[in-house]
C-alpha cells in the first residue's frame, strides 16, 4: 500500500459506499493505523 492514498482510490479499489469507507477510515485512524489529512481525498 502506498503511503498516501485517497479515500477516491479507497472508493474505486475496493467498491465501497462513501459511509461505509468512511466508517472504516475513522476506526483505522482512531485505532492509531493511518492518519487522515482534510482535503487530501
Amino acid at each position: 500500500m502506498p503511503e498516501r492514498v485517497t479515500e477516491s482510490e479507497f472508493l474505486r479499489r475496493y467498491d465501497l459506499t462513501k459511509g461505509r469507507l468512511s466508517k472504516i477510515l475513522l476506526r483505522m485512524a482512531n485505532g492509531g493505523w493511518i492518519e487522515r489529512l482534510p482535503g487530501h481525498g
